[in-house]
């Protein structure tokens, strides 16, 4: 393919990216946005920007690195425009997200390459490599991860991970002709290990890039150095990279009790997430090849979890089948690397999030790297059958396939862009899901009160959108037996609409006893604070047996995590309840809790607020012991600032 023709398509194809995501490029936050971003943000208040900077790059606790990288980058956003708004973070991405398919196209060229040269096939690489970038980077799989602001932490993964690999694949063909030089071994194991650094702290599973770098080498350049295969350079590479897996399973039988534990706040066990893997995996595959919009969405709790390899039947089936996949990867290694290659770049992909950690079972955005894999592989077979296929057949192929793409994509950003319609779209999709239900109901209320009630109509708006959310949280709470969010919220509702006219005290009865019966999770918190927060405010009138027993809940922890007693905590301020109250209560807190910094500035400032200021200045010191990395320094220092007078 001549350069400006790559270049009229690549000009092409962006264009019509940009084109097509721009209706999602909205003001519409979703889920752990607003934890990670919109909240942190707001809390810096109005410090120095270089202490915003710091703080916001250093301060995320959603992984065990805090991922620095992305977080930097948000807080370029948000310092740039004054203020983190979802519109230039989603552009942003939407950039990222076209630099990333760059990175697909680049290391699909040189991959098709060596396969090209390995069969015999004369396909041209350009066309496989514009195939499979164009394949990735239109799926409509991969809106969740670019209309989903804080999922730059998995494109920024994504795209240091692609470019380690495209440079270690530049840098490979050059010494299959010749010997590599010292300083170019030196260098490019310099350029590895710094992008696999910057994946890492923009994700964790960054690190795979390693192991990922072991696949290319064993399937790709096959330990070809001046033409000859090195055996034992062969063999050490295959030690490598059986070796992860080897440690993983040492790593787990070692400390099982660890894994277990961390288990608790889940509603599966760990046998039933790994069971249930092998077919979300397939799951995956299917969206990508075969995407259907109407089976896409935010939450996947619907799925079916499995409880053995034949409870359902499909886990074994899928079982066997990813065992055959491995299988037959080693076996053909040989005749058909490339296959082999693509098929292990997914399962790789997937080592970490799709594995033995306790995580939600389901997200889309999990396959933003793996699916890089699949897309080459596709895109070479494109490339194979446009050049076999006669009489313009081959242009009718490539131009229905982009369609039909384009027109997914277009429907599902679309949706992306409005946040009702979004939750709409979800709910009816996955009837069986309980998040998804629950977000839309919830964003029925949102919306109802975003509505000025100004006019006639707005009023009626407003009192339709309530009555579509009540009709929505009933169908909830008879649905899903569990779930304790629809009766609270219908105990909030009611009592605030419908006084009198129901039995709200039977709503609020059913959600304690399902809080109760069930392993509490973060979402469950969302329940305890609906009901706290009405009563709050007097709308609600709670007995003082069910206030104890919404404390008995609280306390019981939230992964060992103090959320459940912020969450009273916050109810006693909102209620005006007397300070020494307050103070009594954090100071039940168990005292694991009570070493983090959000405790440590919490009882200072009850203890300012109610005049004790030397208990105050006394517990300053625990403060900075709860932050060593000095992330909220700025806002430590207004607190001591508060505690002198000044």
């Amino acid at each position: 393919m001549k350069a400006y023709r790559q270049i009229i398509i690549a000009l092409l194809v962006t264009a019509g990216v940009i084109l097509l995501y721009s209706p999602g490029i909205s003001h519409v936050w979703v889920f752990d946005d607003t934890a990670n971003l919109v909240e942190p943000w707001h809390d810096l208040g109005e410090t120095h920007f270089l202490e915003r900077l710091r703080t916001f790059t250093f301060g995320n606790q959603s992984g065990p690195l805090g991922r620095p990288i992305s977080m930097f980058t948000f807080a370029l956003n948000g310092l740039a425009v004054g203020g983190l708004d979802p519109i230039h973070l989603k552009a942003t991405n939407l950039f990222i997200h076209l630099i990333v398919g760059l990175l697909v196209f680049l290391l699909a060229r040189e991959i098709c390459s060596r396969a090209r040269q390995g069969n015999g096939q004369q396909v041209n690489v350009s066309l496989a490599a514009s195939f499979a970038a164009a394949l990735w980077v239109l799926n409509p799989l991969h809106v969740s991860t670019v209309l989903y602001s804080v999922q730059r932490m998995t494109q920024l993964s994504a795209l240091f991970t692609l470019a380690g690999l495209w440079i270690y694949c530049r840098s490979r063909v050059r010494w299959t002709k010749r010997p590599p030089r010292a300083s170019e071994v030196f260098s490019l194991a310099a350029w590895i290990l710094l992008l696999t650094l910057l994946a890492t702290l923009s994700k964790e599973n960054g690190v795979i890039l390693l192991w990922l770098v072991l696949l290319t080498e064993l399937f790709v350049f096959r330990a070809v150095i001046c033409g000859v295969t090195s055996s034992r350079l062969l063999a050490l590479l295959w030690v490598m990279f059986i070796a992860p897996v080897v440690f993983a399973a040492l790593w787990v039988l070692s400390d099982p009790a660890w894994l277990a534990a961390a288990y608790a706040t889940r509603d599966f066990t760990l046998a039933q997430r790994v069971m249930t893997q092998l077919g979300v995996l397939w799951q995956y595959l299917s969206w990508f090849l075969l995407p259907d919009i109407r089976g896409l969405g935010f939450y996947h709790d619907d799925i079916v979890i499995a409880d053995s390899l034949m409870s359902p039947m499909k886990t074994a089936v899928a079982g066997v089948g990813w065992l055959s996949v491995l299988a037959f990867a080693f076996v053909m290694r040989c005749r058909l690397p490339l296959l082999a290659y693509c098929l292990l770049f997914f399962l790789i992909g997937h080592s970490l999030e799709s594995t033995i950690l306790p995580l939600m079972m389901v997200f889309e955005h999990r396959n933003y790297l793996p699916l890089v894999g699949i897309s080459i592989f596709a895109g070479y077979t494109l490339a194979v059958l446009f050049q076999q296929l006669r009489g313009g057949m081959g242009y009718v192929l490539i131009t229905v396939i982009v369609c039909f793409l384009a027109m997914q994509l277009s429907l599902r950003a679309n949706a992306w862009g409005d946040s009702l319609l979004l939750a709409k779209t979800m709910a009816e999709n996955h009837p069986d899901s309980r998040l998804s239900r629950n977000l839309y109901a919830n964003t029925l209320l949102q919306s109802r009160e975003e509505i000025s009630a100004d006019s006639d109509s707005s009023r009626q708006l407003r009192a339709h959108y309530l009555r579509l959310a009540r009709d929505e949280y009933l169908a909830i709470a008879s649905r899903f037996a569990r779930d304790p969010g629809a009766p609270a919220m219908l105990y909030v509702l009611d009592s605030q609409y419908l006084s009198g006219r129901t039995n709200v005290d039977a709503w609020l009865d059913t959600s304690l006893g399902r809080l109760k019966s069930k392993t509490l999770d973060p979402i469950d918190l969302g329940a305890i604070r609906a009901i706290l927060g009405c009563h709050a405010v007097a709308v609600c009138d709670i007995s003082d047996d069910r206030f104890a027993q919404l404390t008995e809940l609280a306390s019981r922890g939230f992964n060992e995590k103090p959320a459940g007693y912020f969450a009273i905590h916050d109810y006693y301020l909102r209620s005006s309840a007397p300070a020494e109250q307050r103070i009594q209560w954090l100071l039940t807190m168990p005292s694991h809790m009570q070493s983090g910094y959000q405790f440590r500035r919490r009882l200072i400032l009850e203890y300012l607020g109610d005049g004790q200021r030397f208990r105050a200045l006394g517990s300053v010191p625990g403060l900075f012991t709860a932050d060593p990395a000095r992330r909220h320094l700025e806002r430590s220092a207004l607190i001591i600032g508060m505690g002198l007078g000044r």
